[in-house]
């Protein structure tokens, strides 16, 4: 459907090019853009001008374009959605300086072609907007096929950047914002800095390394490990993120090259049997055997060691439809609010000041096709989901869920507001309370989802995260982003400036913990440590080093939960509790078979293409036991022999121990005149510096 009103609409428009594309997504002042457009019969125009995405032109007029013909696309046993159209340079043109009045954006040459002008990355204050270029092209039906078309016996695995992108395929998730974002931005006081930037962008770090805050609006849906590793770096690092999407970080995805050149213009992804409820059609992945944490298939895989619950707090293997007809049952699914349901008010969080919303009003999404991501809540042991009194929830009216911060391992979160209703993806061992929602008989056996406006930090020195879980939050079907009701964008500016403004997201409701629990919900989680590596649970959230955690996705267990203490299960280091506190955890192992780079895949500490850190000559140390009471050792873990300086920071920055010209592989360390709490070890060996934490007990 998307794509026949793409074509509708792109009919008729009375502009010059039936449709074209560049030969990258995006561009910064003094790049060169090529661009392949197909000139309508007959047209003499060799001018265009660029346009927004509300279809409003700009002032920016590109000259020089070639009328010719292109050639014919390539027949079908050629496979055009796959190898590109094919067509021949028609322009170029140097991007200019940004300006007033040419700013960092999505634009839509001839109000078709889609080009994003980057802004400055260097900058310590911007704001990077990441535009959802893949779940772009995996949509795009041009050359005859998209990922997307089901219902036959052909599989469709890759294809290409090389062919028209249909930009109605931002009409369903995020036009809206896009457009509102660079006008609140430049009318504020100060002006935000935006970079707008590509999804595969996000495979270089530097794009987003001097952000201050990391917006993925609309849908989100396909990123490599790359770009994932990027993005828990970030927010690792202390840095903040919304998330203003639904089906986030849904499935891996890897980029390929046309012809043997490396130019990354294809996007393959073969779904398969990791990709939930996908069957018969599509096909597994060739590289499982040889390279599974690429296997291009969604993250909740197990042996993907990477969940992405981890990462966002959410999935959409436990999330749900707010409104799409399901043809297999001749039945409807629909979400129960269309919205947020709130529980909290304009004086208790902050992201709803400036509103005169109250408890158990609804913020509406447009209750179309939008997805939306579901999280763990508190439940018994039955998985029965229970509210903020530990009773089971059998009113969803007037009893309301509770974020399960302990089960998602996270050190601090809260639910501002919340829709549920059906998940798309069948798990036969989790409660439902109606037994059959909305009278269907075919649903029998689907739980509740909850779908929630959360606010969470995963550990005490990690950013905070905003995630609305809902892929229609951007979306103007409903004017809320120019005409209608403001409600969203109020809401968003809130989010923005309370990054911006250096203030918590986080209302009253929730303060800062003094220890966290750590259990499991109603799914198997695992976590595991290369040989020397260690997972670490404090009451400041669970610190992995060369270690990676498990979510066993959609492989749910029904089994019965028991409470197990784990000692000193690594090495040396392992698991400790904190407080003598037991630990319901299904496994904790040591993983012999990974490389370490492997493990920051799963930590998401280092980039992945940081292969450095490989070597033995390498700087980097361990740290044991860890929590310690107060002496513990330094462990150096390269074959460099130079001399290192040691610094220990409380963790207010002030430096409690210093130590010069070190060159041992071990020390031992004595802290115990020190208060309890977390500290930070810092080794420098004139060149590179490493800082990690260590907690007092």
């Amino acid at each position: 459907i998307l794509f026949c009103i793409a074509s509708l609409h792109c009919a008729a428009q009375l502009h010059a090019t039936n449709y074209g594309y560049t030969d990258k997504s995006s561009y910064r002042s003094g790049e060169t853009v090529v661009f392949y457009t197909k000139s309508v019969s007959g047209s003499t125009t060799t001018s265009f001008t660029l346009y927004n995405l509300d279809h409003s032109q700009t002032s920016t007029i590109i000259n020089g374009f070639s009328t010719d013909d292109q050639p014919n696309l390539p027949n079908a046993a050629n496979e055009p959605w796959k190898i590109g159209f094919q067509y021949q340079p028609t322009n170029t043109w140097i991007v200019p300086p940004l300006s007033a009045t040419f700013k960092s954006g999505y634009y839509l040459l001839d109000n078709k072609i889609p080009i994003i002008i980057k802004g400055d990355n260097t900058s310590v204050d911007n704001i990077t907007i990441v535009c959802a270029t893949n779940t772009i092209n995996a949509y795009t039906a041009s050359g005859g096929h998209s990922l997307y078309d089901a219902g036959t016996t052909t599989t469709y695995t890759t294809v290409s950047f090389q062919r028209p992108q249909y930009q109605a395929a931002y009409a369903f998730s995020d036009d809206g914002f896009l457009d509102w974002v660079r006008t609140y931005a430049a009318n504020h006081n100060p002006v935000y800095h935006l970079n707008f930037i590509s999804d595969m962008d996000m495979d270089d770090w530097n794009e987003i390394a001097s952000a201050k805050l990391l917006i993925l609006p609309g849908h989100s849906e396909y990123w490599t490990r790359q770009a994932r590793l990027n993005f828990d770096r970030f927010v690792d690092a202390g840095k903040d993120a919304l998330i203003l999407s639904g089906d986030t970080q849904g499935g891996q995805v890897r980029y390929e090259d046309q012809f043997g050149v490396p130019d990354n213009t294809k996007l393959t992804v073969y779904r398969g049997a990791y990709w939930g409820s996908a069957t018969g059609h599509f096909a597994n992945d060739p590289i499982l055997s040889t390279d599974p944490l690429h296997y291009t298939c969604q993250w909740g895989a197990p042996f993907l060691k990477y969940s992405i619950r981890n990462s966002i707090g959410s999935e959409f293997i436990r999330g749900g439809y707010g409104h799409r007809y399901i043809s297999l049952y001749n039945y409807t699914v629909d979400s129960h609010y269309h919205g947020f349901h709130l529980i909290q008010d304009n004086t208790q969080s902050p992201l709803l000041a400036n509103t005169s919303l109250q408890i158990h009003d609804v913020v509406s999404i447009p209750p179309s096709y939008e997805e939306y991501d579901g999280t763990l809540i508190k439940t018994n042991m039955n998985g029965q989901p229970l509210d903020a009194n530990g009773n089971l929830i059998t009113d969803a009216t007037i009893q309301d869920p509770v974020l399960d911060i302990s089960a998602l391992g996270f050190y601090r979160g809260e639910i501002v507001g919340y829709d549920y209703g059906e998940p798309y993806y069948v798990d036969p061992h989790v409660y439902n309370p109606d037994n059959s929602e909305n009278g269907n008989p075919h649903y029998n056996h689907r739980e509740r989802c909850y779908y929630p406006l959360m606010v969470f930090k995963k550990t005490f020195t990690s950013g905070t995260i905003v995630n609305v879980n809902s892929s229609y939050w951007c979306n103007n079907s409903d004017g809320a982003w120019t005409t209608g009701s403001p409600l969203r964008p109020t809401i968003t500016a809130n989010m923005i400036n309370l990054v911006m403004q250096n203030q918590s997201l986080f209302s009253s409701l929730t303060p800062d913990p003094n220890f966290i629990i750590v259990s499991p919900a109603y799914t198997s989680v695992s976590y595991s440590a290369c040989s020397g590596g260690s997972i670490t649970f404090t009451p400041h959230g669970i610190f992995l080093d060369q270690a990676y955690k498990i979510d066993n996705g959609y492989t749910w267990e029904d089994n019965i939960w028991t409470n197990t203490t784990y000692h000193n299960g690594i090495n040396g280091d392992g698991l400790q509790p904190f407080n003598n506190n037991t630990y319901n955890l299904t496994s904790a192992s040591v993983d012999n078979t990974c490389l370490i780079y492997q493990a920051r895949l799963a930590n998401s500490a280092n980039p992945e293409n940081d292969k450095d850190n490989q070597q033995n000559d390498e700087l980097n140390f361990s740290l044991y036991p860890n929590p310690a009471t107060g002496k513990f050792n330094l462990q150096i873990q390269s074959a460099n022999k130079e001399e290192k300086n040691i610094s220990i920071l409380n963790s207010i920055g002030q430096e409690i121990f210093h130590k010069e010209k070190f060159t041992d592989q071990s020390t031992a360390i004595d802290l115990t005149s020190n208060p309890k709490g977390i500290y930070f070890v810092k080794i420098t060996d004139g060149e590179k510096t490493i800082t990690k934490k260590i907690v007092l007990l």
